[in-house]
């Protein structure tokens, strides 16, 4: 009986996997390409800030340093409102930085403080949530460019800066941040744990993706179509050289294990006021409660336990893969 029901399991999991948009066949529709006018590209200015080009997504290089900011964020947790700015930084770098904020068509500088995350693992390169200080002539700042002391005077580039308001409500009530998606091609794997977070409880994916091969493409397009998924482009590698494990010696490099720390840092402020709760995940990671159905009856129920001003860290138990790889992707099922 229990064989019988294994394989009734596995062949409605099938059965609806192969229903999904990305595995029916697709339908090809002729379009006409005009012909360019001529060799040249014409690329149109960008949105600006202050008279100054606006960049937006991780990884902008700040000037000469080897720093990478990889997003602004608003921070109304304290009196005094602050912007943080999520960084990657060389540790060994002695630098100063400055803030400069764009300020109704003007700029503002202030000082920046600076913290280097502990968890850099030994690594060269490491997380670093950069301050700046709301100054009185400039209380609702849009944009922000964190630059080397010496100059602030010269900036290339503005930030956009996220957070600026807090909603009467938030937006989602889970949120699952997963860093880092790379060289990634588990279908089964990737439809699998987006239908179990959704069974959870959670309303939104975050994924910070480097790349992945067009088959796990398609399953992520389904899911930001749905409105379920939302893809940051993760490029650092285009910078830093970064590890693919966690431990230097083994897997050498200059950042630790892709950026994780960076990426789960800058998707937590992200998300800070458009989710009540924030998960961090990795692919093949479920947070399962033992007596109640979903997320939204277990975080009730340790609030009531430990307090609201938490976080809470889940007993983590690997169960491992005895199967041996073979040629056969169905065997994959098993």
């Amino acid at each position: 009986m229990r064989i019988i029901l294994v394989i009734f399991c596995l062949g409605f999991l099938f059965f609806m996997l192969i229903q999904l948009p990305f595995f029916q066949k697709p339908v090809y529709h002729k379009y006409t390409i005009p012909a360019p006018k001529a060799f040249g590209v014409q690329v149109k200015d960008g949105p600006k800030a202050c008279g100054v080009q606006v960049k937006d997504g991780p990884g902008i290089k700040v000037g000469n340093l080897h720093t990478y900011v990889t997003g602004s964020y608003m921070d109304h947790r304290f009196r005094e409102k602050e912007i943080k700015t999520i960084a990657i930084v060389l540790r060994d770098e002695k630098v100063t930085y400055r803030c400069v904020m764009c300020c109704q068509g003007r700029n503002v500088t202030s000082p920046a403080e600076y913290t280097i995350h502990y968890d850099h693992f030994g690594f060269e390169y490491g997380t670093a949530t950069i301050t700046c200080q709301i100054d009185s002539s400039c209380s609702t700042p849009t944009h922000v460019a964190i630059t080397a002391n010496e100059i602030s005077n010269s900036i290339t580039s503005f930030q956009p800066i996220r957070n600026r308001d807090v909603p009467a409500v938030f937006q989602y009530s889970f949120t699952v941040c997963i860093s880092v998606m790379y060289d990634y091609k588990n279908v089964l794997g990737l439809v699998q744990a987006m239908e179990m977070f959704r069974l959870l409880g959670a309303q939104r994916v975050v994924i910070y993706k480097t790349n992945c091969d067009s088959d796990t493409q398609k399953v992520l397009d389904y899911y930001v179509k749905r409105g379920f998924v939302e893809i940051i482009p993760w490029t650092i590698k285009k910078h830093i050289n970064v590890s693919s494990g966690w431990r230097k010696d083994l897997s050498p490099g200059q950042l630790h294990y892709y950026g994780q720390i960076p990426a789960l840092n800058d998707c937590v402020y992200r998300y800070m006021y458009q989710s009540r709760y924030v998960a961090l995940h990795d692919m093949d990671e479920f947070i399962l409660p033992l007596k109640v159905k979903n997320w939204m009856d277990l975080l009730p129920e340790l609030e009531n336990m430990y307090g609201t001003n938490v976080g809470f860290e889940f007993e983590n138990n690997v169960f491992t893969c005895t199967a041996k790889a073979t040629n056969s992707e169905q065997n994959k099922w098993e």
